[in-house]
């Protein structure tokens, strides 16, 4: 008997195994460079990294992951208002390839063009990813918010198996050692790691296109104004945006060569603090404007501060790579019965206990249902906030008691001498960590949901695009 497609996937549309790969390979593309890009920057010349100061490189990692979820913004507007999601996907998956492209060649001066791509890429496939996810259903459909559960496996499979890409090559002794043996240069362990997530997102984007046919409609057409007027004002603002972006980058550097300003590492920060202030401030101040009627103004209003709280628990969670991978590398004993775990494997911990605690978080949701105890969703939002919160107290309380035993920076760079750190940091922060992650996400799904059904369609589904902004 013939698969019914519309719960050929666990009981789910057919169509959403393409979107939970694709979305897989992608995580596993970008975490798997996000997991030792800054070790990397920070490592020096002679060992094949690039050599730069933790300030440099911790700026370059602002940027840049900053960038990543901020494009977003316009990755989703050109998606509903010129190429419609599915061909979104598609563009932003060859960006994020050719992205890792460059980080893999021997040239250095591909380095940030290649970060730039990638940047680029993410912002046409993250947001619109997610967007097809809620087209495969009825907007009536039960199963919307089980399917965005599943979506976030696929996610957190992803990301779990990518910190392996820079323990197993990028860091590991035995990897070098197996290009000397073989006489390659054993620094070209990073060149060779960086390809990897390239062959990860080209491996998602080929079953991509298999797949295809099999999400139906959802996100195939854009959303064209019906007003000639309006279109023409969409494709002016297109021209803006992507002029404007580009006479930005031009004019800073131009003033910088004349010496009229001096594009240090503080004055780069702020200007771009600055710039993610007004564009936060601009799309909601878009959205209130647009709002045809008081609940929708309302709706609008409450995601403010949901958004303000996205933006806090996201700003501690996103220190994984760079402020924590640089500490467990410098400060954390790392040798375990015989065998030393490289710094970027720590960063598996947080989709390893996502994925563990999943199921009880979902289960113990059921049981407070039935019970009618069950939080809402912005309480899960601030329960999740408060975990996060004791986890990073939890750390600078462990950076602590590691000087005070020995385990700052002495004879080894290491600080071999804190034998006990490391199952501190394993321990108590991680957990509380990914215990606030898994609560966060369960009021995420929700409010993704609830906000598309209250966001009019001549939106799309732009909704979305806040949430992965402040990621």
């Amino acid at each position: 008997m013939a698969r019914d497609p519309d719960r050929g996937f666990f009981g789910h549309p057919i169509g959403l195994s393409t979107l939970f790969f694709t979305e897989m390979w992608e995580r596993l593309s970008y975490y798997g460079a996000r997991t030792f890009l800054f070790i990397y920057m920070t490592t020096a010349i002679a060992k094949g990294g690039r050599g730069m100061s933790a300030g440099s490189a911790g700026l370059i990692m602002a940027l840049y992951l900053s960038s990543v979820y901020l494009l977003s913004l316009p990755g989703g507007w050109i998606a509903d208002r010129f190429l419609g999601q599915r061909r979104a996907v598609t563009f932003g998956g060859i960006g994020i390839t050719l992205g890792n492209v460059c980080l893999a060649l021997p040239s250095e001066s591909a380095f940030l063009p290649g970060l730039a791509l990638i940047a680029i890429g993410t912002g046409l496939l993250k947001p619109n990813v997610s967007t097809i996810v809620g087209q495969l259903y009825k907007p009536d459909d039960a199963r919307r918010d089980a399917g965005y559960t599943l979506y976030y496996m696929g996610i957190n499979i992803g990301a779990g198996a990518a910190p392996l890409v820079g323990t197993l090559i990028a860091q590991s002794d035995s990897f070098r050692n197996m290009l000397a043996n073989h006489g390659i240069d054993p620094n070209m362990c990073w060149k060779i790691a960086f390809a990897v997530p390239a062959v990860g997102m080209a491996a998602g984007l080929i079953q991509y296109w298999l797949g295809y046919n099999k999400m139906g409609d959802a996100g195939l057409h854009p959303t064209i104004p019906e007003d000639p007027k309006e279109a023409a004002r969409d494709r002016t603002l297109l021209g803006i945006v992507v002029g404007g972006l580009f006479g930005v980058v031009g004019l800073g550097y131009g003033l910088d060569a004349a010496g009229v300003v001096s594009l240090d590492k503080e004055t780069i920060g702020n200007i771009f603090g600055v710039g993610l202030l007004f564009a936060a401030v601009g799309i909601f101040v878009g959205f209130y404007k647009n709002a045809r009627n008081d609940d929708e103004r309302k709706r609008v209003t409450a995601m403010i501060p949901l958004f303000l709280g996205g933006i806090a628990f996201f700003a501690v969670f996103e220190q994984a790579s760079t402020t924590l991978s640089d500490y467990a590398e410098r400060f954390v004993q790392r040798d375990v019965l015989g065998f030393n775990i490289e710094a970027s494997f720590y960063q598996f911990f947080n989709a390893a206990f996502i994925i563990l605690l999943a199921s009880p978080f979902a289960w113990m949701w059921l049981k407070l249902n039935k019970l009618n105890k069950e939080p809402s969703a912005v309480m899960k939002f601030a329960i999740g906030m408060i975990l996060r919160r004791a986890a990073a107290i939890g750390v600078v309380d462990h950076r602590a008691r590691c000087a005070a035993e020995g385990g700052a920076e002495g004879d080894d760079r290491f600080g071999r001498t804190a034998p006990s750190c490391q199952w501190r940091l394993s321990r108590r922060p991680l957990l509380r960590v990914d215990a606030g992650r898994a609560v966060h996400l369960a009021g995420r799904v929700v409010v993704d949901v609830q906000a598309g059904a209250a966001t009019p369609r001549r939106h799309g589904d732009g909704h979305l695009v806040p949430w992965h902004c402040d990621r």
